[in-house]
């Protein structure tokens, strides 16, 4: 019995130890994901849509289908990108 109770307070040890992890996880994972803009094309073939672009406007990266418009990506980057830093300014916030 007594091995038994150490094991399951280890084990319980150890879910709370993965529990605060993941927690720290989410919040890297959330850092992570800032900035990024997915591009979703709708059409008669696709009417619920289909992703086509990756976007990172803030470190002005981009990944697109090869049937996607490239010119038209960067300038939405760069749109966007823009249109954040004109509202920092406004706001104050650097």
């Amino acid at each position: 019995m007594q091995y038994q109770e150490k094991k399951t307070n280890s084990a319980l040890r150890s879910n709370n130890k993965q529990t605060e992890s993941k927690e720290g996880e989410d919040d890297d994972k959330e850092d992570d994901e800032e900035g990024f803009v997915t591009l979703i094309r709708f059409s008669e073939e696709n009417p619920t849509g289909r992703a086509t672009a990756l976007l990172n406007w803030k470190l002005l990266m981009v990944e697109l289908m090869p049937e996607e418009d490239a010119v038209f990506v960067l300038l939405l980057c760069v749109s966007i990108l823009e249109s954040v830093s004109e509202m920092r300014k406004m706001w104050g916030v650097c």
